[in-house]
């Protein structure tokens, strides 16, 4: 290793023999904070001593060290020498690093670069300052019985697991820059913010966490005091060069001060804000409040609160108080900001405090909508309540106990509907399992008792085990439960799949903290609990609405509870160090039993659990495995138990409303708004822009459902008899088979191949199946919701992604709206239409004829619902068998009232877009033609434009067989609307010539399995390039615009060097992170540089613009689909509010928009006027717009043709958008 020297002539005569090295600077340090001499040419254990008192201010000037007798006590004397070396040791450090700044730039980084390790070492003070003077601290000042000062091997972390503290150092100064001019000053901090803002606020997170953990168990903040004395106000440049750059901010100190607060300690807080002031921290209003409630618990409340309020008008912060008792940081204290308010309007009435401050917590729930095309819903409006009545109090009250009840745990267990064969090995399986099991409860209890009762410590780096704070946030039972239940899921899921261990330590992490909330928030949780209670009553027991969900629920939670369940958040590197350790112990206490080994080894205590590699291209990820005598073991007991996530399973109470990004639906777990998104990924106002599309996902979420019970016991039998492919139910594994022609001339091992892959398929599509089932049995006959948040694009998901209805065929006819609706005359015809609609025929007839023809079907219908696995079996060849069974028993039923039109009907009825990608491109370019063929114009009958395309490529294909073209005579009777229909609804969304051609010979294979494989590739390549060609002919304002996305994203991406963002028409961001992937070589330099910081590092995330660049090539083929895919989101929220202000139960899949059979007609209105208010702002101009402000600079020559791309818009035709609202079929 390379090593530097300080110059003896900055070091105090006779500190040492010798200069030190970087090495022995590190080790100095590291003595310190542990309370240990060092001198260089060794530091013993055994040398350690007892910190006396902290550091503490004495007077009011600067804080200097406490006056502490050293004559009686050998070991303070050596203290007191190695403060003073080390005082001295930070001055020779700040002068080396500072010494490079003399250097050229090119130089200086590439020395910095190369070197990145030495100058980590050399800022081990700032590391070690926080990560160990805080431990020591605790552990000797409090002197707490559970810590025992004794040295024994450590749990030890890798570059994953520290704490992130080394990394932040070493890529805080492997980044910087020579300073030597005003404007070099400037630069560096423009360049700072830009690439480290996320790295500050990640190591600001982690300490503010550690912490709040520290002040909650210890209750000292006497103790906290000194440590951010110590870390913060110390008088050494390099932290006070932190300070100045905004690195350590007012979130640290105010922990600090609200804890002095609550205490009243009000000298305490006058020389802490002394010694922030000395120091150049950072102090906002924040600070201020707390130190006005520290006024106002006092002594002599007055004197104090005017001293602080003129301490506050002197730094013109008068106004801001207001603002800071009001904002989201002071939700979880309303109580206390209560106080204040009061108390201040006691003493200074002038300044109508309390008045200005509850105007301000008032208006939050009652903003409007300020995006134009949503405008239009501001107006006051008072709507039937669809869902009135669908829960009485008494239920409401169970369910909600219900949900808290499974937050608070791990996973879920649910019974499996897969049949178990018993036999006496089954039992006895059983029964060893059990006896396992409790031996390793016993064992974990053992070692993490002995975890705690000791002081670790990495013999090699010498790093204390600071994450110890957090095992000691709750009883050590509650820890060893959540070791014990997560070492029963591996076991038992290990059967389906077996996890990544970051992935593991992720979620014991995320456990520890769920489990401490549960301690933290007993309190508030029965005060949530009646604030829900307050909600469900309101919205589900009122005949009529007149507010949002959104806005009901914060007039319900007026004191902002939900924001305390959710505001205490341990950074990620925290919550993977704490899953880490828990999982070493779970792999050191968990043994395989002696009576599973074959080979008799008794001996040595064999792991249950082992680690194997699997090896990518470009890295080497840890997968978690159970011993194979333990699967052998559960492939006997067959436990039949399922282990789910809270988020897999709908939600049993009303979920609570989307507030906020990660606020809402569940009470103690955040849910990201857009999926696998950064918490950064909405700035400061975009939230409040998009208002309309938070109360839009809430009323999709607000729908309650209960499980068909009709259909799931058929679904069940027929999946535990083994599938059935016809009715899209997965086939067990051992029915897979290939027939001759899938053969055809494969050699034996391209045969077993593909057949090994087939059977794999099978395997993952019953594991996944076997899910929903399972979680609908689970269900049972209860209510339940299925809360949705998005993808990137807008476009609404639900949480549970096993169960419901954006799903396959039997999915979705096991879902049923909980609450009914009398159908009707028109509910009547609906569902006769509805059972039509999923034959697949009648798809160019009008709905008369469609009515008609379900006369016909009748006879069928009714035998299917009174024998559908035994009689005739007719529902198996609809087109969506399951959906349509469910239809026939609904008819059954309506039809055998004396008055079908009185039946009250629960069945969902579809309607769907023509084509929906199309009929956007045809209102985007105004396209006659197009919208013509897509029903956005209306007709007498619904053109079916996949029929149309297919008939015009068969034109195309009968002129070239007359030609003499033998493909074209090989195709003659070929060309069916299935075979081209999902190369036509995909072209829309970006699909490739290559991907057409796998989609058409696809389809022929399963039409016309005759065809040979040469002719299936010159088949299936001569129709989509025919298809290309028409749909080119036919949409060609469609073409333009789509080349006209691909030509912007191409310039966006390569000109202004990033990927391509737009907002939607109701305010949501998308981004498209596509990014492309760091080379090998490349990642392997970042390590080495430390210039990925650990949640990087843990995530996997690589953003860092030294790293990647944007994905030219998925940008330009992502932003044509993805933009029409945002679109057709916007256009479903939008149906969506009218659909409130109608009374109408509304859900959808993406185009496909589901509502009662009395409803359809209402629905089909609405979703027109949706659709023409939106197409009626200048979409494309305003994305023009938007671009041009967010990637073009007018000063950069080099933006010039980027700013001309995206300035030509395409042409617009003729189209009159008011048509669509005429047109009957444009959804149907």
């Amino acid at each position: 290793m390379l090593r530097k020297r300080i110059s003896c002539q900055k070091l105090k005569a006779g500190a040492y023999s010798s200069p030190p090295t970087y090495k022995s600077l590190n080790k100095c340090f590291i003595c310190f904070v542990n309370g240990r001499h060092y001198s260089q040419g060794h530091a013993s254990a055994s040398q350690r001593v007892e910190v006396d008192s902290p550091i503490t201010p004495t007077n009011s000037e600067a804080p200097t060290p406490s006056v502490t007798n050293t004559d009686s006590d050998p070991s303070l004397v050596q203290q007191s020498e190695t403060k003073s070396q080390i005082k001295v040791l930070l001055g020779a450090t700040t002068e080396l690093l500072s010494s490079t700044q003399a250097k050229k730039e090119a130089e200086c980084r590439r020395r910095l670069l190369k070197n990145g390790h030495i100058w980590n070492t050399a800022v081990q003070a700032f590391d070690v300052r926080y990560q160990k003077g805080c431990i020591t601290n605790r552990s000797k000042l409090l002197e707490l019985p559970s810590i025992k000062k004794v040295e024994a091997p450590v749990v030890k972390h890798n570059t994953k697991t520290q704490s992130g503290f080394k990394v932040f150092s070493a890529s805080l100064l492997s980044t910087a820059k020579p300073v030597s001019t005003e404007s070099d000053t400037k630069e560096l901090s423009a360049e700072y913010d830009h690439f480290h803002l996320q790295k500050i606020n990640q190591f600001t997170r982690q300490m503010s966490s550690f912490v709040s953990m520290l002040l909650a168990e210890t209750g000292k903040p006497e103790v906290i005091r000194d440590f951010l004395h110590m870390f913060l106000i110390n008088g050494d440049c390099t932290i006070k060069w932190l300070a100045n750059k905004k690195i350590v901010d007012s979130r640290l100190p105010n922990i600090l001060m609200k804890a002095y607060a609550e205490k009243a300690c009000m000298a305490d807080c006058l020389k802490f804000h002394q010694l922030l002031m000395k120091g150049s921290v950072t102090m906002n209003i924040e600070t201020y409040i707390w130190m006005l409630l520290a006024a106002l618990r006092s002594e002599s409340p007055q004197n104090n609160t005017n001293m602080i309020l003129q301490k506050i008008e002197d730094l013109n912060l008068t106004h801001l108080l207001p603002v800071g008792l009001s904002s989201n940081l002071m939700t979880p204290y309303r109580d206390l900001m209560k106080e204040v308010m009061q108390g201040v309007e006691q003493y200074r009435p002038d300044l109508q405090l309390e008045q200005l401050t509850t105007s301000r917590m008032a208006t939050n729930w009652d903003e409007e909508y300020i995006n134009s095309v949503a405008r239009g819903f501001n107006v006051p409006y008072e709507s039937p309540n669809p869902h009135l009545g669908v829960i009485s109090e008494q239920d409401a009250v169970s369910l909600v106990e219900k949900q808290m009840h499974l937050e608070t745990q791990g996973d879920i267990p649910i019974e499996s509907i897969s049949v178990v064969k018993f036999s006496e090995k089954t039992f006895q399986a059983r029964k060893s399992y059990k006896e396992m099991m409790e031996h390793w409860r016993t064992s974990l209890a053992q070692n993490f008792q002995s975890v705690l009762e000791r002081a670790e410590f990495d013999k090699d780096a010498n790093i204390i085990n600071w994450i110890q704070v957090y095992m000691e946030c709750m009883p050590a039972e509650t820890l060893v439960n959540i070791m014990l239940e997560e070492s029963a899921r591996m076991c038992e899921m290990s059967l389906y799949y077996s996890h990544y261990y970051g992935f593991i330590c992720q979620k014991l992490g995320e456990l520890v903290r769920k489990c401490y909330l549960g301690y933290k928030n007993q309190t508030l949780t029965s005060k949530i609990k009646d604030v829900q209670m307050e909600y469900i009553n309101n919205f589900y027991n009122n005949a009529t609405h007149s507010t949002s969900y959104r806005q009901q629920f914060l007039q319900a939670d007026s004191d902002n509870l939900l924001d305390q369940c959710v505001m205490d958040r341990w950074p990620p590197s925290i919550i993977h160090a704490v899953g880490e350790l828990l999982l070493d112990i779970i792999l050191k206490s968990t043994k395989v039993p002696v009576e599973l080994l074959s080979n008799g080894n008794t001996d040595e205590p064999i792991p249950a659990f082992y680690i194997v590699n699997r090896h990518f291209k470009t890295h080497v990820v840890k997968q978690f495995k159970p011993h194979p005598s333990i699967k052998k073991l559960l492939d006997l007991a067959q436990l039949n138990t399922l282990h789910l996530n809270i988020t897999e399973l709908p939600v049993f109470t009303p979920p609570v409303p989307s507030l906020d990004d990660g606020k809402g639906i569940l009470f103690q777990t955040r849910t990201r708004l857009v999926k696998a998104s950064r918490e950064d990924y909405f700035g400061p106002g975009e939230v409040k822009e998009m208002l309309p599309v938070l109360d839009a996902l809430n009323i999709l979420s607000a729908v309650p459902w209960r499980v068909n019970t009709n259909i799931s016991p058929l679904v069940i039998k027929v999946f535990n008899d083994g599938g059935d492919a016809a009715t899209k139910i997965p086939l067990a594994s051992e029915h897979a088979s290939l027939t001759e022609e899938e053969c055809g001339d494969l050699e034996p091992k391209q045969i077993d191949s593909k057949l090994k892959k087939i059977k794999n398929e099978l395997i993952s599509d019953r594991a996944s199946f076997l899910l929903a089932l399972s979680i609908a049995n689970y269900c049972g006959d209860d209510l339940f919701w299925l809360p949705s948040n998005l993808d990137f694009r807008g476009r609404a998901y639900p949480l549970s992604a096993h169960f419901s209805h954006v799903s396959s065929d039997p999915r979705r006819a096991m879902l049923k709206f909980a609450k009914g609706k009398r159908l009707g005359k028109e509910g009547l015809e609906w569902l006769k239409i509805h059972l039509v609609n999923m034959t697949g025929h009648k798809k160019q007839a009008s709905n008369s004829e469609r009515l008609a023809y379900a006369e016909e079907l009748m006879a069928n219908a009714f035998e299917s619902a009174d024998n559908p696995l035994e009689g005739e079996q007719w529902w198996r060849e609809l087109d969506e068998p399951w959906q349509g069974l469910a239809a026939c028993m609904e008819l059954r039923a309506a039809m055998s009232c004396d008055n079908p039109e009185d039946y009250v009907s629960h069945l969902p009825i579809h309607q769907d877009g023509s084509c929906n990608g199309l009929q956007h491109y045809s209102a985007l370019g105004r396209d006659q033609s197009g919208a013509m063929a897509v029903n956005v114009l209306p007709s007498d009958t619904p053109r079916d434009v996949y029929s149309e395309v297919a008939a015009l490529v068969e034109q195309w294909r009968a002129a070239d067989a007359a030609k003499g073209n033998e493909t074209a005579k090989l195709l003659e009777g070929q060309i069916t609307r299935k075979v081209v229909k999902q190369t036509v609804m995909t072209t829309v969304y970006g699909v490739t010539r290559f991907g057409a051609q796998a989609q058409i010979k696809s389809h022929l294979a399963d039409q016309y399995p005759n065809l040979t494989a040469s002719q299936l590739k010159l088949c299936s390549h001569y129709i989509s390039e025919t298809l290309f060609k028409t749909l080119g002919n036919m949409f060609t304002s469609g073409t333009e615009i789509q080349n006209w996305l691909t030509l912007v994203a191409h310039h966006v991406t390569s000109v202004a060097n990033k990927p391509v963002t737009w907002k939607t028409p109701l305010g949501l961001q998308v981004t498209q992170n596509y990014w492309r992937k760091a080379t090998p070589v490349s990642m392997r330099q970042a390590k080495r540089n430390k210039d990925l910081t650990a949640d990087d590092k843990l995530h996997g995330a690589r953003h860092d613009t030294e790293l990647e660049q944007p994905d030219v090539s998925r940008n330009m083929n992502g932003f044509p689909p993805n933009f029409i895919h945002s679109l057709d989101a916007t256009h479903m929220m939008l149906t969506a509010l009218h659909c409130q202000r109608q009374g109408i139960t509304f859900a959808s899949i993406h185009d496909c928009y589901w509502t009662h059979a009395c409803d359809i007609k209402s629905l089909n209105k609405v979703c027109r006027q949706a659709f023409c208010d939106m197409y009626n702002e200048p979409i494309l101009e305003q994305l023009s717009q938007y671009l041009l402000d967010k990637y073009v600079d007018p000063d950069n020559p080099s933006h010039a043709r980027l700013a001309s791309v995206i300035k030509s818009v395409p042409r617009q035709g003729t189209l009159d958008i008011e048509k669509v609202k005429e047109s009957e079929y444009f959804f149907s």
